[in-house]
């Protein structure tokens, strides 16, 4: 460390000698204060460094957690996250946590929605026909145009759901439901019956009922 202060010191004080001979009186004034110049260049150098080095730790933390699926239902959110580093997998809902399960699986990201505020409303679907029931070839990034579409159109997002493989949404206007469900290459829509009641959480979380945790938290009783 002293060798490369030293490296440093030596190259800006040549630095500032080649100034001198080249422009002579003009840069007297800082020549007289290469000391003070010295230690803001060592500052500069250290809060670049403290920057990096913030940086690769908020990477690493991003790297290390990995929400697999996020459901927010009457705005409480709900997820699954798994720690890769411990291998821990814990349950949120809400500003509540808790491990549940300690032992290494296999987990994918979930797909997260894009920024709606940046895309523009447009009915995609319009003169489309369907390859199957409720089912239409559309790529995701136009099927989130449609979800502003209907946002715009006086929808209201009841429940949401991100999962690795798909968004799905349950949307509400003048009493009747909606349910959108976007993939990478294909959008899902149908009218929900009058009167329809939203999914439950659990029903999402099955995948994730380690030693019955999840059916346990709900008060759901395993049939199995």
């Amino acid at each position: 460390m002293r060798y490369w202060l030293e490296n440093i010191k030596e190259k800006i004080e040549d630095f500032f000698t080649n100034i001198k001979y080249r422009l002579g009186g003009l840069t007297s004034v800082f020549i007289n204060n290469k000391k003070y110049i010295f230690f803001i260049v060592f500052l500069i150098i250290c809060v670049l460094f403290t920057r990096n080095y913030l940086m690769n730790i908020q990477d690493e933390d991003d790297i290390t957690l990995t929400s697999e699926i996020l459901i927010v239902k009457d705005n409480i959110e709900y997820e699954i996250i798994l720690n890769n580093k411990d291998k821990t997998t814990t349950f949120r809902e809400g500003d509540f946590q808790e491990i549940f399960y300690t032992y290494p699986r296999d987990s994918k990201s979930r797909i997260s929605l894009p920024d709606l505020s940046k895309i523009s409303g447009e009915d995609v679907i319009s003169g489309k026909k369907t390859f199957v029931d409720y089912s239409y070839n559309i790529k995701f990034t136009d099927g989130c145009k449609y979800l502003k579409y209907l946002i715009e159109d006086g929808y209201s997002v009841k429940m949401y759901v991100s999962s690795s493989q798909y968004l799905e949404f349950f949307l509400e206007k003048d009493g009747l439901m909606k349910r959108l469900v976007l993939f990478s290459d294909t959008l899902m829509l149908c009218d929900m019956l009058k009167d329809s009641e939203l999914p439950e959480v659990w029903e999402y979380l099955k995948a994730y009922n380690y030693n019955n945790y999840i059916y346990n938290k709900f008060g759901v009783k395993n049939d199995d």
